[in-house]
């Protein structure tokens, strides 16, 4: 029972208001060019809001009347706030910023000033600091908590237009991410020791039983000697989820050397992932420092010069591979949260006819789904540059929209030509964000991989439902509700290698629960038939958005 209060609490706290819109502005946050702000409250105010606020990196200020101080190694115990503080002379937000409307600021390379969005300001009147430095808080005492969260109206139209801030765009682009999250797939939670972390998601864009699949996802091992490692898998949203195997791939590897498994199961250990030397968007903008490090700047897309293309993506310009014949190309990205939204206003226009819709995809082939979704540009799609001309490799899965994910590719070399590598990374636009991509020459180094199945998972009723996850063998753990959840047990094998790296290897598929009413949209739905005929549609949305209603009507 401790284990599941902690996480309930944690879900109180930290991932509803997270659904309802904190993460989903981040999908702006690090556009280039202006960007905006906004106060906002905590839904939940306890101590253990700021206990979720510090697992996820938070930063925290105490206020007390024009005075600002830094509070660092924040603790709760019985309703008091411990920590110590440090003066800030020269911190002003609390003192220019608007409480009721946008804020601008300016998101430079280095992220200085987007780091205010970490921002979590405790008011704490008549505050008198200890010579120590040392703080006791009784939480009562806190008369208010404000953090800085993105202003998403303001950004989005700054970023779509280059101009200011429309006047009435932000009541549009809210109640749009209030509508967007409306799906996903399982969520998984790791214990590292003191509290379950959000780790990823698993298995996303399966939502058919023909659309399962398996799934890699690399999951933080903050102790190389422990002998245990516990997960949590929850369903957090309004579908039905169905896991039919979970195990641990555990490889023991030497340092410097990074584990990744591809899409076919394939485990690689890279030795030297090398950064491009040059990245581009598609209409030429400079995005090398948007995807050269793995950190919280990501491109997201293409200027106001490319608002009518209907795909988007960087051309990377790698280290010339030299004799290699093969390398791996890894990126670290994710869908934004756009892509479930359009996907979801795509599911409206059946109306009250959707369930017969959804009903009829369940007879279809796999390949015709899967057609469709590469005909619509939804997979982040790879090509390599080969005599002037781009030749198609392969493409990533569909990563999900809540957590950066790390995915790798191997691309053969051996007609690639002499200089450096070209790669094109494509897919519809608005649908990815690319926070970083890197290239490795090198063969795999030598390491010793083992999959370890679960050596327990009780259900939140109190089920052992191990043999469900065991193998690929068509018996399923059934999640149904929002709630329903299973706390997985692995025990680990004694570390053979300097270093240890975990991946969680899953197969499964969901079904979002949707209702949509009215009559079908039948002339519409027809024509998306045709290849792009999605990326179409929400193009002709977000210029909409961008130009107002009515300009945009007409286009097929």
């Amino acid at each position: 029972m401790p284990v599941r209060n902690r996480l309930t609490g944690f879900r109180e706290s930290f991932l509803h208001p997270f659904l309802g819109g904190f993460l989903i502005c981040a999908l702006l946050m690090f556009s280039p060019g202006c960007n905006y702000y906004k106060v906002s409250q905590p839904k939940y105010s306890n101590p253990s809001t700021l206990e979720a606020y510090s697992e996820r990196g938070k930063i925290f200020y105490l206020i007390s009347g024009e005075e600002a101080f830094r509070l660092k190694g924040l603790l709760t115990k019985e309703d008091v706030i411990t920590g110590f503080v440090e003066p800030q002379p020269d911190y002003k937000y609390h003192l220019t910023t608007n409480p009721r409307g946008a804020n601008r600021y300016i998101q430079r390379t280095d992220g200085k000033e987007a780091r205010l969005l970490k921002h979590v300001l405790l008011y704490v009147p008549d505050y008198e600091p200890n010579p120590d430095g040392m703080v006791e808080i009784p939480f009562e005492t806190i008369e208010k908590i404000e953090l800085y969260d993105e202003a998403t109206g303001a950004t989005m139209a700054s970023w779509l237009l280059g101009t200011a801030v429309l006047v009435g765009l932000t009541a549009v682009i809210m109640t749009a991410v209030a509508v967007a999250v409306k799906g996903s797939c399982p969520f998984i939670y790791t214990f590292d020791g003191e509290g379950y972390a959000f780790g990823g998601e698993i298995f996303s864009g399966s939502t058919l039983p023909q659309l399962e699949r398996h799934d890699y996802l690399k999951l933080a091992m903050p102790d190389r000697e422990r002998d245990e490692f516990r997960m949590i898998i929850a369903n957090e949203v309004r579908e039905i989820q169905h896991t039919n195997q979970l195990e641990l791939l555990v490889s023991d590897h030497p340092l410097g050397v990074e584990i990744h498994a591809d899409k076919y199961g394939r485990v690689h250990a890279l030795q030297q992932i090398m950064p491009p030397v040059r990245a581009v968007s598609f209409t030429g903008e400079d995005a090398l420092s948007m995807v050269a490090e793995r950190d919280d700047l990501s491109y997201i897309g293409m200027g106001r010069g490319g608002l009518d293309e209907l795909t988007d993506g960087l051309i990377l310009e790698f280290p010339d591979p030299g004799t290699a014949t093969e390398a791996r190309l890894v990126v670290r990205a994710k869908n934004s949260i756009l892509l479930d939204f359009h996907m979801g206003r795509f599911h409206e226009l059946f109306g009250r006819a959707y369930s017969r819709w959804h009903n009829k995809q369940l007879a279809t082939p796999a390949r015709e789904l899967q057609q469709w979704i590469r005909d619509q540009n939804i997979p982040l799609s790879v090509f390599v540059e080969k005599d002037g001309q781009w030749e198609y490799v392969d493409y990533y899965h569909v990563a999900g929209p809540m957590a950066l994910k790390e995915d790798v590719l191997s691309i053969p070399l051996d007609e690639a030509g002499e200089g450096p590598l070209r790669v094109k990374l494509e897919s519809g636009r608005f649908f990815w964000e690319v926070d970083f991509a890197g290239i490795d020459y090198l063969p795999d180094a030598q390491t010793l991989t083992r999959y370890i199945p679960a050596s327990s998972a009780i259900d939140h009723t109190g089920e052992d439902i191990s043999q469900l996850l065991a193998g690929d063998d068509g018996l399923y753990y059934v999640q149904p509700l929002v709630g329903d959840e299973a706390v997985v047990n692995f025990r680990l094998p004694p570390l053979a290698g300097e270093e240890r790296s975990l991946i969680l290897h899953s197969k499964g598929h969901y079904h979002i629960l949707r209702e949509p009413a009215g009559r079908p949209q039948l002339s519409s739905l027809r024509t998306f038939r045709e290849p792009g005929r999605f990326n179409r549609f929400v193009n002709d949305y977000m210029l909409s958005v961008a130009d107002g209603p009515g300009k945009t009507q007409g286009k097929k």
